[in-house]
C-alpha cells in the first residue's frame, strides 16, 4: 500500500506544505490517467450495446445507474470517451495523466484531425479555464458563415436509434425571437415550480439535469402540451381488439385507429389509458362498445404518487415524466385498480414491460423486475473489435509503466485570442 494512502488525519497535518503539494498533484494526475482508462472501457461497452440488456435508454443512462453519474454528466462522459478513442494524441496525454478531464473534454468539443496537435500543445500549458475560452472562441469562429441561408421553413422528425428522437424546426429567423423568448419563459417556470425554499436556483437546475436538459423538456411540453403535467396525456382512441386476446397471453387481432397493432401494445394502452374499447369476437364482430374504464380516480393516483415518489419505478429509471399506472396483473386477466396492483412506469419502461417481455412481481417491499429470459442477468459477452482493443490495451499497459507527469497549466496570462487565431490558421 501507498505509505501516503495510509497517513492518519493528524499526521497528516504534520507534513510538510511540499510534501503534500507533490502528493496532490501525483492524485491528480492518477485520477486523469485512472479516469482516460475507464472512459476508453466506456467506449467499449458502448459500442457493443452491453446496456441494451439492461433496458436501458442509453449507455449514459445505465452510467447514471450504475456508476452515480447525474444524466448530464453521463452523457458528457460517453461523448468524451468516443472522442478520445478517435484522437490518439489527446488520448495519449489523457492516459499519460498530462491533461485532465476538464481538458479533454473541452478539447473534444472543437478536435478536428487538422487542429489536434497544436490542440494538445496549447493544453499543456493553459489552464483549464484559459483552454475552455480557447475553444469557446474556435467553436464561434467555426460557426459563422459569409453565406446566407436560404433553407426553407420546414420541420423533420430523426430517430436517434439510441432511446432518443431528433426534432428540426427551421423556421425565418424573424419568427426565431418569439420562439426563443417562449422557450426561456417555459424554463423560468419549470425552474419556479421545482424550487423549494430550501433549495438555490442552482441547486434546481442541477438537480434537474442542467439547463440544457430543462431547455428541451420546455420546448417539447409546447410542442405537445403538456406543460404543466407530471403524467403522460392521453388522447382518447378506438381500440379494437379480440376479447381473447386481451385477456389471454394469445395471438390475434388488434388495432388502434384502424393501424394494426401487437396485442401488448393493446393491452398497454389498456393500462392507463383514456380510450374507447370495442371488443370483437374471432369472427370480427362487435361484442359491445365499452366506456372509459379502468381509469384512475384521483384518491388512487395520489396515493401512487405517494409511494412510488412520482417516478418510474424501472430498475436504474428515475424519470419523473410521462409516467403510466400499470397494472402488474392486467384488468383483463381479472386484475383490480387498487394500489397493491398498480406501479408507476414511465413511457419508455411501460413499452418494455408490455413489448419486450418484462415480467413484474409484488413483494413484500416492492417489486421485482424480470427479463424476458425470467431473471436479472448481466449482458452477455459479445465479439470486440481486437485490432482495436489491443491498440488501447497496449497503450495503457505502456502508461502504466511510466511515471505520470504532473497536470499542465502555468496560469500565466496569455492572449488568448492569438492562441486561437494560430490555431486556426495553422489548422487551415
Amino acid at each position: 500500500m501507498n505509505p501516503v494512502l495510509a497517513v492518519i488525519d493528524d499526521e497528516i497535518d504534520d507534513i510538510p506544505l511540499e510534501r503534500l503539494e507533490t502528493q496532490i498533484k501525483d492524485f491528480a494526475s492518477q485520477i486523469a490517467s485512472a479516469t482516460a482508462q475507464w472512459l476508453l472501457w466506456v467506449a467499449a461497452y458502448d459500442r457493443r450495446e452491453g446496456w441494451r440488456s439492461w433496458e436501458m435508454k442509453s449507455c449514459a443512462a445505465w452510467l447514471s445507474w450504475h456508476c452515480g453519474l447525474s444524466p448530464r454528466t453521463a452523457r458528457q462522459h460517453v461523448a468524451v470517451a468516443h472522442k478520445i478513442v478517435e484522437f490518439t494524441e489527446v488520448r495519449q496525454a489523457f492516459l499519460a495523466g498530462e491533461l485532465s478531464y476538464s481538458k479533454a473534454r473541452a478539447l473534444c468539443r472543437v478536435i478536428t484531425p487538422a487542429n489536434e496537435m497544436n490542440l494538445v500543445d496549447a493544453a499543456r500549458y493553459a489552464t483549464a479555464a484559459q483552454l475552455d475560452r480557447i475553444c469557446q472562441l474556435m467553436h464561434t469562429a467555426g460557426s459563422v458563415s459569409d453565406e446566407p441561408n436560404s433553407k426553407p421553413a420546414d420541420t423533420t422528425f430523426r430517430n436517434n436509434l439510441d432511446g432518443t428522437g431528433t426534432i428540426l424546426i427551421t423556421v425565418p429567423i424573424d419568427d426565431l425571437a418569439e420562439a426563443e423568448a417562449n422557450i426561456d419563459t417555459r424554463v423560468t417556470q419549470i425552474i419556479e415550480d421545482n424550487t423549494t425554499p430550501e433549495t438555490s436556483r442552482l441547486e434546481t437546475i442541477a438537480e434537474l439535469g442542467g439547463i440544457g436538459e430543462i431547455r428541451s423538456a420546455a420546448a417539447l411540453t409546447l410542442l405537445t402540451g403538456t406543460g404543466n403535467e407530471t403524467h403522460a396525456k392521453h388522447t382518447e382512441v378506438l381500440l379494437s381488439v379480440d376479447a381473447e386476446t386481451l385477456a389471454a397471453a394469445t395471438t390475434g387481432q388488434s388495432s388502434i385507429n384502424g393501424h394494426n397493432i401487437n396485442p401488448e401494445s393493446a393491452r398497454r394502452f389498456s393500462c392507463d389509458a383514456a380510450i374507447q374499447p370495442l371488443l370483437v369476437n374471432s369472427n370480427n364482430d362487435p361484442l359491445r362498445v365499452g366506456r372509459k374504464t379502468r381509469l384512475i380516480n384521483n384518491t388512487l393516483r395520489r396515493a401512487i404518487n405517494h409511494r412510488d415518489a412520482n417516478m418510474c419505478r424501472f430498475p436504474g429509471c428515475s424519470t419523473t415524466k410521462r409516467l403510466h399506472a400499470h397494472h402488474i396483473k392486467h384488468w383483463s386477466q381479472g386484475g383490480d385498480t387498487n394500489l397493491e396492483n398498480l406501479v408507476t412506469l414511465c413511457h419508455f419502461h411501460h413499452h418494455s414491460v408490455h413489448e419486450g417481455g418484462w415480467t413484474i412481481k409484488r413483494i413484500e417491499k416492492g417489486w421485482k423486475f424480470r427479463d424476458p429470459s425470467n431473471i436479472i442477468q448481466f449482458p452477455k459477452t459479445a465479439p470486440r473489435n481486437r485490432t482495436r482493443g489491443d491498440l488501447l490495451r497496449d497503450e495503457i499497459k505502456q502508461h502504466r509503466q511510466k511515471r505520470l507527469q504532473h497536470l499542465a497549466g502555468t496560469a500565466e496570462q496569455a492572449d488568448l485570442y492569438y492562441v486561437t487565431d494560430s490555431i486556426i490558421a495553422d489548422s487551415a
